[in-house]
């Protein structure tokens, strides 16, 4: 544990998701079971980003093969062991039989679990009906609905943390002449949007439409600091018209996935006159050029990480990390101080400062949570959870 937070904070390490680490200095060793951690200032859910976020690595042999050896071979302390990587096709794992007796989530049921890439839906779900796979996840609304129909499969959903929002260019980064500085417009793409039938008719399942810049369950996430923006087309267009664009405008809209969400959403904003072109990326492009301050508006997704903290949210994007593009003194305060602060209440208090002025200010277009659906065998015992990690060791056959 030593070795890995004080690598993790070191230039070396090269981490992309610096919000994770950013806060620990350093790390020391004080006997065989115990560390002691010394922060750059107090930060109440550490506990949580450790069990969470930070994979723990073994000194000795992540120090003879290197991050890319491990990737190939991790080795770790969990309740499965990994016996075979085939790079783009799966991974395989077999129960650890050296995996802790005390664990208060039991040992695994489960002696043998093979995870297999097959990238089309299609194929997919032709492999779990006809036994290829006995599990599969992600499955569109449309065929979950076909799947129940079928006696010796189920099909869950599961509300999820990961949200859905559009992030829009409020200091003009991406050209001089943005139309995304104006305030009227950013509230009008908020009011063109029709967050209802996104979450109903397309996300399906659980899902429910968002106004928060951060997931409703998590710590510090005070829904009712929200600026409600129902879906007002008309009241969208008498905003444009007020900012100086009667006849809406031509823009960007830039996504790494959910395409069909991200058309609809572009439906919507037609509608109301802003005509924004699609440029669909890979994630890494994507996150490069938002970074950059050279996108207008995207579409992004984010699950923090699984942490049930307002920190992993808002504080991912607003607290002045890589991501945060609007770079706003205010709420970058207000987060700061919600994040070292003891005393719950003051971290509450400072949150919901920062989310309100993140919502009357419209710097995002919160859309809704996410939902998940799930398909498997009949005689498999699986729950979902709303972080996603789906978690095979608490899974049995019946």
């Amino acid at each position: 544990m030593v070795f890995t937070l004080n690598y993790v904070v070191s230039p070396e390490s090269k981490v992309v998701t610096v919000q994770n680490v950013d806060w620990i200095k350093s790390a020391e060793k004080l006997g065989d079971y115990s560390v002691r951690l010394h922060l750059k200032k107090p930060f109440p859910p550490a506990l949580e980003y450790l069990s969470n976020a930070v994979p723990m690595f073994p000194k000795k042999y992540f120090e003879e093969v290197g991050m890319a050896g491990f990737s190939r071979k991790p080795i770790g302390t969990g309740p499965y062991k990994v016996t075979a990587i085939a790079t783009g096709e799966g991974v395989k794992m077999d129960k650890n039989p050296d995996y802790f007796q005390g664990s208060p989530q039991g040992q695994p049921k489960i002696a043998h679990i093979n995870f297999r890439v097959i990238a089309d839906a299609e194929t997919r779900l032709a492999e779990l009906m006809t036994g290829g796979i006995d599990w599969t996840w992600r499955v569109a609304p449309d065929q979950a609905e076909n799947l129940k129909a079928m006696p010796n499969l189920v099909v869950t959903s599961g509300a999820t943390m990961r949200i859905g929002f559009l992030i829009l260019d409020a200091r003009g980064t991406s050209s001089a002449d943005s139309p995304m500085k104006h305030l009227k417009v950013r509230q009008a793409i908020n009011y063109a949007i029709n967050r209802d039938g996104l979450a109903s008719q397309l996300v399906g399942g659980e899902s429910k439409p968002l106004q928060v810049a951060c997931y409703p369950g998590q710590f510090g996430c005070d829904t009712s600091a929200a600026t409600v923006y129902n879906y007002d087309p008309a009241k969208a267009k008498a905003l444009l018209a007020e900012a100086g664009y009667p006849n809406g405008f031509e823009t960007e809209i830039f996504a790494y996935r959910d395409r069909d969400y991200v058309e609809a959403i572009i439906g919507n904003l037609r509608a109301v006159g802003i005509n924004a072109k699609l440029r669909y990326l890979k994630y890494a492009a994507l996150r490069d050029q938002q970074r950059g301050g050279k996108v207008p508006m995207s579409f992004q997704a984010w699950g923090s990480f699984s942490i049930l903290d307002t920190s992993a949210s808002a504080g991912t994007w607003f607290k002045g990390n890589p991501d945060d593009n609007i770079k706003d003194p205010q709420v970058q305060g207000w987060l700061q101080t919600a994040d070292n602060a003891l005393d719950p209440q003051v971290r509450k208090d400072n949150y919901r400062k920062a989310l309100q002025r993140i919502s009357e200010q419209a710097y995002w277009a919160p859309l809704f949570n996410y939902s998940m659906n799930y398909a498997y065998v009949s005689d498999l015992n699986f729950k979902p959870y709303p972080d996603e990690l789906p978690r095979f060791v608490l899974s049995s056959w019946k």
